[in-house]
């Protein structure tokens, strides 16, 4: 699990920061799939929900695949690979619970190719 405090001050990057009134609580939890020699992939659950929580957080050790902008050397699929395969909310107005799911999309595939092993994760 990442527990932190995320500085939105700058809309182009978010950072993890020391608490202060400009830091947002962000909670991540995450749970290793499989791992490979340079790539591994891994379960996200956003518990405070920040669209850039998992890039600002995970930027310190282990970036995401294609995101430069907070670390990342390779880009082989030519975009962030970060993707949201369930989504799950109350509606605003009638409160009833909707639910979203959405299979990776094709081009994860090259990703995925790559020789994984399944892994616990080691915290």
């Amino acid at each position: 699990m990442f527990d932190s405090n995320l500085d939105e001050s700058d809309r182009f990057r978010v950072r993890e920061a020391p608490e202060s009134p400009f830091t947002r609580r962000a909670i991540t939890r995450y749970r290793v799939e499989k791992r490979g020699p340079k790539l591994s992939l891994v379960e996200l659950t956003l518990e405070t929900g920040g669209v850039t929580d998992p890039r600002a957080t995970w930027c310190g050790g282990c970036p995401i695949v294609g995101d430069k902008r907070y670390g990342a050397q390779t880009d082989p699929i030519k975009r962030v690979a970060l993707h949201a395969c369930a989504l799950r909310f109350s509606h605003p107005v009638t409160k009833k619970e909707m639910q979203f799911i959405s299979p990776l999309p094709g081009d994860f595939g090259r990703l995925m190719k790559a020789p994984l092993s399944s892994a616990k994760p080691s915290l």
